[in-house]
């Protein structure tokens, strides 16, 4: 086995900017877009069937 030795210590949570902030609350985009998108679309979808259904049962 090969270990590598690093000599800094990382930051502290929080330092981080721009992209690196970005990436690290990705859960937080992830819910977001689910929240406006996903569940969206499928709020959308629902009522298009049921629009359809009712169209073609008469």
């Amino acid at each position: 086995m090969i270990y590598v030795s690093k000599k800094a210590v990382p930051d502290a949570d929080g330092t981080e900017t721009g992209l690196q902030k970005v990436v690290y609350n990705k859960y937080y985009i992830d819910e977001l877009y689910d929240t406006v998108f996903v569940n969206q679309s499928q709020h959308f979808r629902m009522h298009f069937i049921h629009l359809l259904n009712s169209w073609l049962s008469t």
